[in-house]
């Protein structure tokens, strides 16, 4: 049931705002997906912090199947953010560099370039090292951080619902 509903808010909250005035048969399914995607990777995150700490071998599993899931999560947010992006900006211009929205954008690559090495971290050396025993404190620890990281630029995604896209834009795609 919680699932509909927060399906319901994403289509929702996708359907609004510049996807809604900028090619929203485009923008609008981008839209959407890129805050599922988000979604995802955020409660994957959230589900490793309360996991059972008592069950070395579960969370061993989860760790795995959260990585897994992030790593799909953040392909769709590069490919819907770049998407978005080529659509808000007005194609591949100098908006990204001398607009308000276009420093926005420029900051949520930043961030997600950082958060793809949490993720390349976790994989390549935590997950490996869980795998051989060591205990799940240190992943804990490096998630906790990872998601301090992802909602600072999931709220600087928030605050670009508020700033017009650049005089250029919008490229309208029939």
């Amino acid at each position: 049931i919680a699932l509909v509903f927060a399906g319901s808010c994403l289509l929702v909250s996708g359907a609004i705002g510049h996807p809604a005035a900028i090619s929203p048969a485009i923008a609008i399914p981008s839209k959407a997906s890129h805050l599922l995607a988000i979604a995802t990777w955020l409660g994957g995150l959230a589900w490793l912090i309360i996991a059972d700490k008592d069950n070395d071998a579960s969370f061993r599993r989860e760790s795995h199947r959260v990585s897994t899931a992030a790593l799909w999560a953040v392909i769709a947010i590069a490919v819907t953010g770049a998407l978005q992006s080529f659509l808000f900006l007005g194609g591949l211009s100098l908006s990204l560099w001398i607009s308000t929205y276009g420093a926005f954008v420029a900051a949520k690559i930043i961030g997600l370039l950082v958060l793809i090495g949490f993720g390349a971290y976790h994989r390549l050396r935590l997950l490996p090292a869980l795998d051989a025993g060591a205990p799940g404190g240190v992943l804990r620890r490096s998630v906790r951080r990872e998601i301090l990281l992802l909602t600072v630029v999931v709220f600087i995604g928030g605050v670009m619902a508020y700033v017009p896209t650049p005089q250029s834009a919008p490229v309208h795609i029939p």
